[in-house]
């Protein structure tokens, strides 16, 4: 079913779905890389804060932090705010096409954790990947995070935007001052 869109919720929509697509793509390529290269790509990002770090502190890089935590933080990390934007993206998506706040929310809260059961699922046919329940939860707790964050400014646009309405309504028909501190 097709809603009738305005120009501007069309465009948005629109954007929204892009940007949705573009998450799940970024989180299906990440997952196609072996354990290897996202290994080394991790590592990078370690070095560089390590690094950045070393600027104001003392840093022993021989420490065990440095060398395995960091990187352990930061992939997961990675996975929680790649489905906290994938949450975001699809619910505002949804709100924008379906003009309501709890049905979005709802498809979203078990949309996304589909996507994160998929997406370790499809890991264990990349080479020196394995699926783990962890990352499904940590994948998890972002997208609803990103869902909450969504659906919380979207009830607070809906109802400003009722209230908005309400107030032109009683102006139209004669009620003035409603409401307001001079």
């Amino acid at each position: 079913m097709i809603k009738d869109f305005g120009k501007k919720r069309f465009i948005m929509g629109v954007t929204l779905f892009i940007f949705f697509v573009a998450v799940n793509l970024l989180i299906w390529a990440f997952t196609s890389q072996s354990g290897m290269e996202s290994n080394v790509i991790s590592n990078a990002l370690s070095k560089m804060i390590e690094n950045v770090t070393s600027l104001f502190f003392q840093v022993n890089p021989n420490d065990y932090f440095w060398k395995e935590t960091l990187n352990l933080i930061l992939r997961k990390v990675g996975h929680f705010v790649e489905y906290m934007l994938l949450g975001m993206t699809f619910c505002a998506f949804l709100n924008v096409y379906l003009m309501k706040i709890k049905t979005p929310a709802q498809i979203a809260v078990v949309f996304c954790p589909t996507v994160a059961v998929l997406d370790e699922f499809r890991q264990t046919f990349v080479a020196g990947r394995t699926p783990r329940l962890f990352d499904i939860a940590v994948d998890t707790c972002g997208a609803l995070l990103g869902i909450a964050l969504v659906t919380v400014a979207f009830a607070v646009f809906w109802r400003m935007r009722s209230l908005e309405k309400r107030i032109k309504f009683l102006e139209s028909n004669g009620v003035n001052g409603v409401n307001t501190v001079e």
